[in-house]
């Protein structure tokens, strides 16, 4: 029982050890760039990395950066908001989202608004889920011949 214990303990020193040590420096020498500070958001080109998910034109892109700028700013003061209780945060973040949808639509095609509904909602998509597309039934069993 003691030298399962002391393995043990041995083991957690050397994790502990292990994980303590730093990063070797990138091949090449230096690292132009700083490590990113904890607790710092970090800042994403929605407009970026939807136009490249959804493959939007320039003008898609100049139309749409608006409606994603405008959604943030309101998220981010729902977020802020600390007189609203958790149930009616929940609903404005819908209408949020729902009001952002509705500007988007008749700036994407077909193609591309059926991948931002599946983006927007992936839990919509799977079979059996609420307002979900019904799976599709199986096969029936043929009768047992007698």
């Amino acid at each position: 029982m003691k030298s399962i214990f002391a393995i043990l303990s041995s083991l957690l020193v050397v994790v502990a050890v292990a994980s303590a040590q730093e990063k070797p420096a990138a091949p090449g020498g230096n690292d132009s760039k700083p490590a990113p500070k904890p607790n710092r958001p970090v800042t994403i080109d929605r407009t970026a990395a939807l136009a490249n998910y959804l493959k939007l034109s320039d003008d898609q892109k100049a139309k749409i950066k608006p409606i994603l700028d405008e959604e943030m700013s309101q998220q981010q003061a729902l977020r802020q908001d600390k007189t609203i209780t958790p149930e009616s945060r929940t609903a404005k973040g819908k209408e949020i989202r729902e009001a952002t949808g509705a500007k988007m639509k008749p700036i994407l095609n077909d193609e591309q608004w059926q991948k931002w509904e599946r983006m927007r909602n992936p839990r919509a998509n799977r079979p059996g889920a609420p307002g979900a597309p019904a799976a599709p039934a199986a096969p029936a069993a043929p009768a047992p011949a007698k």
